[in-house]
C-alpha cells in the first residue's frame, strides 16, 4: 500500500509547504481578527493560515506583552471585525458571549462549552445579533473527510469508531475539571463528531441534516484519571466540588444517530487522554511505532466490507482511505475476498483519485454522487492547494460566510460552501451530556 500510495518526494514538499506556507498580498480591505490569549495552537490554526488567504489579517492578540492588555479590550476594538477564541475549555462559552455581543463573528474551539445549556445561549444570541460564529472543527474542512462518506455512500454500516491517543503530560489544563477538561471534552470531541458524521453519511440524505435533538447514548464507561504530581494531588484539579475524581481519562461509548433510513445508526468511540496507540509513518520505513496517536475513522458494514480513513485529523500530512470489500459487495464487484482498494484526496474533485491494489480505479465519479455523500456540503474541483491543512479550509469557509453576512445575508444562512452549523454544535455537546451522564460523571458548569 504504502509503495503506491505515497511518493517522498511530493510528501517532502507537501508538508514543507504545510508547515511555511507563501505569503500572499493582502487585499484593500482584508478581514482583521484578533486572538483571545496565546494558545499555543493559536500559530497554526490561524496566523499561519492567515499568510496564505488575501482576505485575512490577524490584527492582534491579546494577553501578556501583546498588543491588547485584555481579552476585553481586544473585543471592543473598532477595528477587528472577527476574534478567534482558543481560551481553556470552561471560558468559551463566557467570551463567545461577549463577541457576539460586541458584534464580532467569532470562530470558536472545539468544544463550544461546557456542557450543552451553555452552548445553545450564545448560539441563540448570535441569531439574533446576526453574528457568524464557526466551531473549528477544522478536520471537517479537508477534502479527505469529504471523499470518505463518497466511498461508502449507499451502504448500511452496523458500527462507526472514531480512535484517538494522546500527546499530554496530566499537568496539561486538558486534566482539570473547573476548566471543562476531560477526554470526551477534548479528543473525544474528534471522535464523536467523526463517527456522527459518517454515520449521516451512509443514513442517505441529499440535504444538508436538520439536527435532531434524539441522539442516543446507549451506555458509557468511563476510566477516571488519577495524579501522580504531588501538586495535582493536593490541588485537586481533577476533582469535582465534593472532591471526587470526576475526570475521564478513558471513556467509551454507544450511541445511535437518526437516520434518513429505517433505523438508527449504531456508533460506538473509545478515546483516551493518556495512552499512546501505535501509528503506520510510511516516510519512517512503513513500520508501526509508538510515536503518535492514531486518527482513524472507519465504518464497517453488515457484509464484513469496511472503509476506513487514516489520519482524518491531519491529512495534509499522510492519509490514505482504505475500502476492504467482504461478502455481498466484495461478490457484486466481482472481486475476491477482502480486496482492498486505496483512495486519497489533498484537493477537492468530483471524482475520486484511486491508487494501489487489486481493484483500484473503483470510483463512480461525479459531483452529484459526491454530493448526496458527503454532508455540509464539499469544495468543488480545483479549489485549494494539496498543501492546505485543515485550518486553512477552514479559514475560507469562515471568511467566506462573513462576508456573506456582512453583504446583508443573515447570519444564520451564511454558511459557506462547508460548514459546522450550530444546531450540530449544540447536539453534539447535548450527546457528550448524555455520555458523562450515562458514565456517571458530572459535568463542568452545572
Amino acid at each position: 500500500m504504502a509503495s503506491s500510495l505515497f511518493s517522498l518526494p511530493d510528501s517532502v514538499w507537501r508538508i514543507y509547504r504545510a508547515f511555511n506556507p507563501p505569503t500572499l498580498p493582502k487585499n484593500a480591505n482584508p478581514l482583521r481578527i484578533g486572538i483571545l490569549g496565546a494558545a499555543d495552537i493559536a500559530p497554526m490554526a490561524l496566523v499561519n493560515p492567515a499568510r496564505t488567504h488575501a482576505d485575512v489579517v490577524v490584527h492582534g492578540i491579546a494577553a501578556r506583552d501583546r498588543v491588547f492588555d485584555t481579552y476585553d479590550a481586544l473585543i471592543n476594538d473598532p477595528e477587528i471585525e472577527g476574534v478567534y477564541n482558543p481560551l481553556p475549555n470552561g471560558l468559551h462559552a463566557l467570551w463567545t458571549r461577549k463577541c457576539i455581543e460586541a458584534g464580532k463573528h467569532d470562530l470558536l474551539e472545539k468544544p463550544s462549552a461546557s456542557n450543552a445549556q451553555e452552548a445553545s445561549e450564545p448560539f441563540a444570541l448570535a441569531a439574533k445579533k446576526n453574528v457568524v460564529v464557526l466551531e473549528a472543527f477544522h478536520y471537517r474542512f479537508h477534502p479527505a473527510l469529504h471523499e470518505f462518506p463518497y466511498q461508502l455512500y449507499e451502504v448500511m454500516p452496523t458500527r462507526s469508531l472514531g480512535a484517538s491517543g494522546s500527546l499530554w503530560k496530566e499537568t496539561d489544563i486538558r486534566f482539570n475539571y473547573p476548566l471543562a477538561g476531560g477526554v470526551f471534552m477534548d479528543l473525544g470531541c474528534y471522535a464523536v463528531s467523526s463517527a456522527i458524521y459518517a454515520c449521516r453519511a451512509a443514513g442517505g440524505t441529499d440535504k444538508r441534516a436538520q439536527w435532531p435533538k434524539d441522539i442516543q447514548v446507549s451506555s458509557a464507561d468511563a476510566e477516571l484519571f488519577i495524579p501522580t504530581h504531588k501538586n495535582l494531588i493536593s490541588s485537586k484539579s481533577h476533582c469535582d466540588s465534593n472532591g471526587k475524581p470526576a475526570i475521564d481519562r478513558i471513556l467509551e461509548a454507544q450511541f445511535e444517530v437518526p437516520s434518513a433510513r429505517l433505523h438508527a445508526i449504531k456508533c460506538s468511540v473509545r478515546p483516551g487522554l493518556s495512552d499512546r496507540v501505535p501509528t503506520w509513518i510510511p516516510f519512517l520505513g512503513g513500520k508501526r511505532r509508538k510515536i503518535i496517536p492514531s486518527f482513524s475513522l472507519k465504518e464497517t458494514f453488515q457484509d464484513g466490507t469496511s472503509v476506513e480513513l487514516y489520519n482524518y485529523i491531519f491529512p495534509t500530512v499522510y492519509h490514505h482511505i482504505t475500502t476492504t470489500l467482504r461478502g455481498l459487495r466484495a461478490e457484486m464487484a466481482g472481486v475476491k475476498e477482502g480486496t482492498k482498494r486505496y483512495s486519497q484526496a489533498y484537493v477537492p474533485t468530483p471524482k475520486h483519485t484511486s491508487a494501489g491494489g487489486p481493484g483500484a480505479g473503483n470510483a463512480k465519479g461525479g459531483e452529484e454522487q459526491m454530493r448526496r455523500a458527503a454532508k455540509d456540503g464539499f469544495w468543488s474541483a480545483g479549489k485549494g492547494k494539496p498543501y492546505r491543512l485543515t485550518y486553512r479550509w477552514m479559514l475560507e469557509a469562515f471568511v467566506e460566510s462573513v462576508r456573506k453576512s456582512q453583504a446583508g445575508t443573515p447570519a444564520k444562512g451564511t454558511r459557506g460552501t462547508v460548514w459546522v452549523s450550530n444546531d450540530e454544535s449544540v447536539a453534539f455537546m447535548r450527546t457528550l451530556d448524555l455520555a458523562y451522564e450515562k458514565a456517571g460523571l458530572p459535568r463542568s458548569g452545572t
